[in-house]
């Protein structure tokens, strides 16, 4: 798809969300399944359970490029570093800015990123740690 509608991947830009969950929610499939649970709620809602949905889209039109759910007690911060991956094997190149919210910022993500020849970019978070 990339390729024949000649998808524009200069830049990706990466965002997760906590996805709500309502009932039970207790039935994984195998061990590989993720885990639905409670977690840091981005809705402020402690007593839904939830997952992690982690998206990365293109420069160009917010082509979806790469998705993943989480388990539910996933940190964000958790994840950069295998979203920036899986965008250099579907691209075939690390000749792309990664852009991501501030939860990028932490010391192993980005020096992960920078030795491994990517480039980011991404908000200095508001709080001195």
């Amino acid at each position: 798809m990339i390729q024949a509608f000649e998808i524009q991947s200069q830049a990706c830009h990466n965002d997760t969300t906590s996805v709500s969950v309502y009932g039970d929610a207790d039935n994984n499939k195998t061990e590989e399944s993720i885990r639905i649970g409670f977690g840091h709620s981005k809705k402020h809602r402690s007593d839904l359970k939830q997952l992690i949905w982690s998206m990365s889209v293109s420069s160009i039109h917010a082509f979806p490029l790469f998705q993943k759910a989480y388990s539910g007690n996933t940190a964000d911060v958790s994840t950069y570093v295998e979203q920036w991956h899986k965008l250099i094997e579907l691209l075939g190149s690390r000749d792309f800015l990664y852009v991501a919210d501030s939860k990028l910022i932490s010391h192993q993500s980005m020096a992960h990123i920078h030795d491994h020849e990517g480039f980011f970019v991404a908000p200095a978070p508001m709080y001195e740690s």
